[in-house]
């Protein structure tokens, strides 16, 4: 087996080191809302600076002339690196698409930057996208060298640099690890590549890092679906020497699958994965990161195979899934008293009433079913195990202390035979939302856990529940803000979006009236709402069995029918919202 060694890389940083381009911007103009038809491309191929040409001048501003904040929702597409935004400044006023680059590579879009900008990629180069106070698209590099694809990203010291893992397909794990600088406007400053000796077919991932931003764990596949090495990549005050941890097998996984399989954890004392250690049963071990080259030690050494793991916010306590069966097991918990050191297991769970077993499979059937708050206390989805076919039948929510449950509340008042699906919890806004369903019906419920005393508000909307067709199932969607709750479904044959403002106790909702798209033959709704920030507006997906997607548009208020915004000319993918922020 070939040793990939990580920390020889490290130590030559120099070689891969980038010129400074803390001046570099792309400066993305427009005079008024392009046609859906029009597009422009952007040429990086000549100049480090470059500029979308929509006239006769480098850059023309689009907005209000004043300092305003903007906002967009911005959508990437497959085809023709289709970078595509709307201005939603007005709710009630949206124009058509402004497109702001296209190419011939793969493009998306990643997630916010500690800067007021979305990662996204274009053409074959991954950046920022930034609309200024005056509405004007910014793309400058977030990295420099070339990606068709952001596989993560982990920064640290307040933005000042980041851990990214890139690949030029997104299909595969990345094969491209990267250490990057910025300045404290969130220009690039330099761009390492740092990648180890990897096999054909090898990759990089990072798994985590930690909250003081003293480490990070890096998976390497030394030999591509099945070998791996675990690394702890020390970062400040500098990035210096990698740590070899331990090797773990994960046969026939794809690597884009192997995070969710080890359940990593890493805080500022310790270092939690699982680990096959011995056939078919897998354990947390732990590593303490004051002394990380000592064994890593069993976490539960009592408990045989593990299918879950979950630390606590405040890391002293571990929530562990065992036994059990399809899907729903016994969960336990364990106080840590050091960084490697632990308390004997106590059962949380009561007999015959298992817990949803977390599933965290990237781009597949993702299942939260137990979890902690804010203030310690435990929440999870269970089931009846008497049942022949298993299904979840409650929800329950308990305190421990002293060693001992102290209570045990039920989130879930709803009536015998209600079954539970699509449960999330929100940690900021600390929100579990979940719907229920009986018979052919399906309601949205929310349980605010910020609350000492949690009370269940249920959407006052009944929705179609189909189990042969899951796709028309009702779904919902939340402002960042937490103020605002959208619901998708299906009544009468259509689909019907609602919105409910949170804390209202009697889930009182306004419809916001859909435009008739789902008439054509082959055209569905995405059940999905996508919520603006301050949640005063919201966008459905919709789309044909041949990919092609478009974007409707409304207010949440429901004082206008919502409008097609965007036809179906472009397969998009992914999509956020852009709000103005400071360009560097």
């Amino acid at each position: 087996m070939v040793r990939a060694s990580l920390s020889s890389l490290l130590i030559c940083l120099t070689v891969a080191a980038c010129s400074d381009n803390s001046n570099v911007d792309e400066s993305l103009g427009y005079s008024g809302p392009n046609s859906t038809s029009t597009s422009t491309d952007t040429d990086t191929s000549d100049t480090d600076e470059t500029e979308t040409d929509t006239s006769d001048t480098d850059e023309t501003e689009t907005g209000d002339p004043e300092d305003v904040e903007q906002l967009r929702y911005v959508a990437a597409g497959s085809h023709d690196s289709v970078l595509v935004a709307l201005e939603l400044n007005d709710p009630h006023a949206v124009p058509e698409p402004e497109y702001i680059a296209t190419g011939t590579a793969l493009a998306g879009v990643f997630g916010a930057t500690p800067f007021g900008a979305e990662a996204v990629s274009h053409d074959g180069d991954i950046y920022q996208l930034r609309v200024d106070p005056q509405g004007v698209f910014k793309l400058s590099p977030l990295v420099q060298q070339d990606g068709n694809w952001l596989h993560s990203m982990w920064f640290g010291d307040e933005g000042a640099n980041a851990l990214m893992s890139v690949t030029e397909d997104p299909n595969v794990g990345p094969n491209l690890l990267l250490w990057c600088s910025y300045d404290a406007e969130g220009a690039l400053t330099s761009s390492f590549d740092i990648t180890p000796p990897l096999d054909p077919g090898g990759s990089a991932l990072v798994l985590a890092r930690s909250p003081d931003s003293s480490h990070a764990a890096v998976l390497i596949d030394v030999e591509p679906n099945d070998v791996w090495q675990l690394y702890l990549l020390p970062l400040h005050p500098q990035l210096s020497e990698s740590i070899f941890i331990d090797h773990l097998t994960f046969e026939g996984v794809p690597a884009t699958n192997v995070p969710a399989f080890m359940f990593t954890h890493l805080d500022d004392q310790r270092l939690v994965y699982r680990e096959e250690i011995e056939v078919n049963v897998l354990s947390p071990l732990g590593v303490s990161l004051a002394d990380p080259t000592a064994p890593p030690v069993n976490l539960a050494p009592s408990l045989g195979h593990i299918s879950s793991i979950v630390v606590s916010d405040d890391n002293t306590q571990m929530l562990v899934s065992t036994n059990g069966a399809n899907g729903y097991r016994e969960l336990r918990l364990i106080e840590f008293t050091g960084p490697t050191s632990f308390e004997l297991p106590h059962l949380i769970t009561e007999p015959g009433a298992n817990a949803m077993t977390n599933l965290l499979l990237p781009g597949g059937p993702t299942t939260i079913g137990h979890g902690f708050d804010a203030q310690g206390r435990i929440w999870y989805a269970y089931t009846n195990t008497m049942l022949s076919d298993p299904k979840t039948v409650g929800i329950a929510l308990v305190t421990f202390e002293d060693g001992m449950v102290v209570e045990r509340l039920e989130l879930a008042d709803n009536p015998p035979g209600t079954e539970f699906e699509d449960i999330s919890f929100n940690q900021d806004l600390q929100l579990l939302t979940y719907r229920s369903q009986t018979a052919n019906l399906s309601y949205i419920n929310y349980v605010d856990l910020s609350a000492d005393q949690p009370v269940e508000v249920r959407v006052d909307q009944a929705l179609g529940y189909f189990d042969s067709t899951p796709n028309d199932n009702a779904g919902y969607g939340w402002s960042a803000d937490g103020s605002q709750l959208a619901v998708a479904g299906i009544q009468s044959g259509a689909t019907k979006l609602y919105v409910a403002a949170f804390g209202d106790p009697s889930g009182a909702t306004v419809e916001v009236a859909l435009p008739d798209v789902e008439s054509a033959q082959g055209i569905t709704l995405d059940h999905s709402p996508r919520v603006s920030p301050k949640g005063d507006q919201v966008i459905l997906w919709y789309g044909t069995q041949t990919g092609l997607t478009g974007l409707i548009h409304g207010a949440t208020d429901g004082s206008a029918p919502a409008e097609v915004v965007l036809g179906l000319q472009n397969a998009l993918h992914s999509g956020a919202y852009l709000a103005s922020a400071p360009i560097p």
